[in-house]
């Protein structure tokens, strides 16, 4: 499983998003936020971390939304 990790360096959940990730086996790309910027605009959400994965995106550091689509 891969997914896409748009992060920004003022971020203070992308450092656990990225630990959780690696901790879990998920390989990503990470994606900084200010050479991506066009991306994240028309992905439509604006909290970060964004993770996507599996064609789903997440806005935040969301377990909640995040663990169903690991676990599936």
């Amino acid at each position: 499983m891969t997914a896409i990790l748009y992060s920004s360096k003022t971020c203070s959940k992308c450092p656990t998003a990225k630990k959780f990730l690696t901790s879990r086996g998920v390989q990503f790309e990470e994606r900084d936020v200010d050479n991506h910027y066009d991306e994240v605009v028309s992905l439509g959400v604006s909290q970060f971390p964004i993770i996507v994965i599996k064609d789903k995106v997440i806005a935040g550091f969301n377990l909640s939304e995040l663990m169903p689509i690991l676990n599936s």
